[in-house]
Order: structure tokens, then sequence, then C-alpha cells
């Protein structure tokens, strides 16, 4: 909208001009030129040009002759709009995956050592000499490394 003013000789002159630009403000993506912004490349060239159109006309009522430079100053402020909100499912439920795959594991090893105790394979072990220590640590050892390579797997994916 523009405000105007009668001057000495009865002529109307444009005392304000104000005007709104609405835009869209979502960026895309150029092969050539990468992230691309509107309001670098399409709203602020469109202000620049309004401006400098409104001030020449201006200038040029009133002198009666072009103007040497742009006389406005270049300001935007971006609009109010809410939080875009961005839902996290690896991070709010990749723990549990985890958990659950490592609780696999624990019934599945259970299960082994279940079935070593049922074939009397530790005894057998024992009488050929093999101390008890030995044998709890190969068993952690053993399934600390399925774990490992499940957690793994399970991360990467």
């Amino acid at each position: 909208d523009a405000k105007f003013t009668m001057d000495g000789g009865g002529n109307r002159v444009i005392s304000a001009v104000n005007y709104t630009i609405q835009y869209n403000n979502t960026e895309f993506f150029d092969r050539d030129a990468g992230r691309v912004q509107p309001m670098d490349y399409v709203v602020a060239p469109m202000q620049a040009a309004l401006s400098r159109a409104a001030v020449n006309y201006q200038f040029e009522q009133n002198t009666g002759r072009t103007p040497d430079g742009p006389g406005f100053v270049l300001n935007h402020m971006k609009m109010p709009h809410p939080e875009l909100v961005t839902v996290d499912v690896v991070g709010r439920n990749g723990p549990a995956f985890i958990l659950g795959c490592l609780m696999f594991n624990f019934v599945t090893q259970l299960g082994q050592l279940v079935a070593e105790k049922e074939l009397h394979l530790r005894s057998a072990l024992r009488t050929m000499g093999m101390k008890s220590s030995m044998y709890w640590m190969t068993w952690l050892v053993t399934n600390m490394f399925w774990n490992l390579v499940s957690s793994t797997i399970i991360v990467l994916l």
C-alpha cells in the first residue's frame, strides 16, 4: 500500500510505500548449486528490485532526474512457525533391540550349557584333567564373542 501527499503544485507525491512478499521457504536442491535457500536466490533479489523501483520512482518524481544509487535498506525476518519435531526411532528403540539380541543369546547359551550337563561332558573333561576355572573361562570367552558379533550386527543394521 502507498501513502500519498500533495506537493505545492497540487500533485500527488508518494510519501511511503509498504509491501509484503509472501513466499515458500522450503529449501530445495539443485544439481549444480547444491542446497538453495529461497531467501537468498528469490526473495532478496525481488525485494531489492521492488525497493529500487519505488525509490527511483519517488526520486524522479521529486527531482526530475534519475538517482545515482539505491536509497533503501534491505531487511528480512523469518516467519514464525512451529518447530519441526523429528522422531528418532533408532535412538528411542535401539537399546531394546540390543537387549533383545543379548537375551536371545543368553537363552541359547544357557540351553547349550544344560545340554552339556545332561551329556555329562563337564565330568568327562574333569576326568581328563581339565580344571573347572578353564572350563568356565572357555564358556565366558565363547559367549562374549557371540554376544559381540550379534550386537555389532544389530548396531550396523
